[in-house]
């Protein structure tokens, strides 16, 4: 898809997924989601990648990097459940 598209960020963003779940290569997984980002930094495709790397630099123990990806994320969809307090 990547191939055929690369304009596309829900190719980027389902490699990203791929290689950050399934194969464990964070570093390709985090270029894939700033791709994403790039592509598609106010949208929906841009805010989940915000999402997905922040979580990956939380796994990796980049503390400040996740906090301004979530952050990002916050700011692109702030009536998003998953940002509603209990």
């Amino acid at each position: 898809a990547i191939e055929l598209r690369p304009d596309h960020p829900r190719a980027w963003l389902s490699r990203g997924t791929l290689y950050e779940v399934h194969l464990r290569r964070n570093d390709e997984a985090v270029a894939d989601y700033s791709k994403v980002i790039e592509l598609d930094p106010d949208g929906l495709w841009g805010r989940w990648a915000y999402l997905r790397r922040g979580a990956l630099y939380w796994a990796m123990k980049q503390w400040d990097n996740a906090a301004a990806d979530w952050s990002k994320q916050v700011e692109h969809s702030p009536g998003n459940w998953i940002h509603r307090n209990k």
